[in-house]
């Protein structure tokens, strides 16, 4: 019974790993896509046009086109915060995948 447990263990510590694989490259192709979806701007650049943009929206608040433009930089904005941490959220899985996988594997070594 214990050999069992120890292999589902070792299970859990590779699909964990898997799964956080599969989250970094998730977060790769969203942040190629965002990239294409503000093409003339570099991903690098969205913080510094949306604060620009809120201080012309501040100015003058009556300017529609500002205002239309900072809503969809904030949207740039908040998908590449959720990318950055899906992404931490893969690293993370893959080292917590790591240490399971290897408590299973010593758990299925060990001789009691």
């Amino acid at each position: 019974m214990k050999k069992i447990s120890a292999y589902l263990v070792t299970l859990v510590g590779v699909v964990a790993i898997v799964m956080g694989v599969l989250f970094i490259l998730g977060a790769a192709d969203s942040q190629n896509t965002v990239a294409n979806e503000i093409a003339p701007l570099t991903i690098s650049q969205v913080n510094s046009t949306y604060d620009q943009l809120s201080l012309g929206v501040k100015a003058d608040p009556t300017n529609m086109s500002l205002a239309i433009q900072k809503a969809s930089l904030s949207v740039a904005k908040s998908n590449l915060g959720v990318i950055d941490f899906v992404r931490k959220s893969g690293i993370l899985s893959i080292v917590l995948g790591a240490g399971v996988g290897i408590l299973g594997l010593v758990m299925v070594v060990r001789k009691d």
